[in-house]
């Protein structure tokens, strides 16, 4: 697989990260990006609503840059974003493909974010923040436009163990692989709540968690297939792995502690995993001395 189709995008952004603003457009446009930027794109003779309706009527995804300044905000800003998300519902009714950006360590309110928990960090590494987001924008057969997608089709892709694999490999990273899941989540759980079954509700405990166990047994190979155990979730024999290996990540945030295990069936994951060890009963897996107890 292979990556294709460069999109179009919105940027939204707080006054006072103008200057981040400036640079996430130029970088991205290096890359074949188009974004609607204002301080870009504004016509002085056109009123800003239409102009902003318009801009992300035809965009793919919007980018949402959030700082320490802006999360702080009361109410915060993006009073125009909010009412032309609103006033496009009439005409694209589709949820859009959500990428929250942070410039630095904060915790936005998840009503700002349309829900969303998971961000692309451009903190401390900048430049592998910039390629989280062009290969999450860039991914190849269309899987990042859900709006053309079923919801059927949404959950039975999610659901996959090899699609999601498959994305993994294409991501390349732990953020953009809990950005790519959890706006397919979020938009099976607006439409239809009865749609999210529990191999979904197991990833969404905690995707941040569950992307790092995609990144780090998918891409980097870290982690083995106990065959011995038996899943105390889903009763399935064999299908949990575990002793996953650190290898760091972009910010203090992500996740850092050196084990976790998961189930490649049900997708339960967590740090103290419980398995049935050979019928003997539940049965937790010491990691620090790399034995059963």
């Amino acid at each position: 697989m292979t990556l294709q189709k460069i999109r179009r995008g919105f940027l939204s952004y707080a006054h006072e990260d103008r200057f981040h603003a400036d640079r996430i457009y130029e970088d991205l446009k290096q890359k074949g990006i188009l974004l609607w930027y204002d301080r870009v794109n504004f016509r002085p003779e056109q009123g800003i609503d239409d102009q902003i309706l318009n801009a992300i009527k035809e965009s793919d995804f919007i980018i949402l840059l959030l700082s320490p300044l802006s999360a702080a905000k009361d109410g915060y800003i993006r009073k125009e974003f909010s009412l032309a998300l609103q006033m496009a519902e009439t005409l694209k009714p589709i949820k859009p493909f959500l990428i929250p950006t942070r410039i630095d360590t904060c915790q936005p309110n998840r009503n700002e974010t349309q829900g969303m928990t998971t961000f692309i960090d451009l903190f401390p590494n900048w430049p592998e923040g910039i390629n989280a987001i062009e290969k999450l924008v860039s991914l190849e057969n269309d899987q990042t436009d859900i709006e053309n997608l079923s919801l059927h089709e949404i959950q039975t892709n999610i659901t996959n163990f090899s699609y999601i694999k498959d994305s993994a490999k294409q991501l390349n990273s732990r953020h953009s692989i809990a950005v790519f899941l959890e706006n397919q989540i979020l938009r099976l759980k607006a439409i239809d709540n009865s749609l999210i079954s529990r191999k979904i509700t197991n990833m969404s405990s905690d995707i941040v968690d569950f992307a790092a166990c995609m990144e780090l047994f998918n891409i980097h190979n870290c982690g083995i297939r106990d065959n011995k155990t038996i899943c105390t979730q889903c009763k399935a024999e064999g299908s949990i792995i575990h002793g996953t290996l650190d290898i760091g990540g972009f910010s203090q945030s992500d996740y850092n502690d050196n084990y976790i295990s998961f189930c490649e069936n049900c997708f339960w994951h967590y740090y103290d995993f419980e398995i049935d060890y050979l019928g003997t009963g539940p049965l937790k897996f010491d990691y620090g001395s790399n034995i059963y107890k």
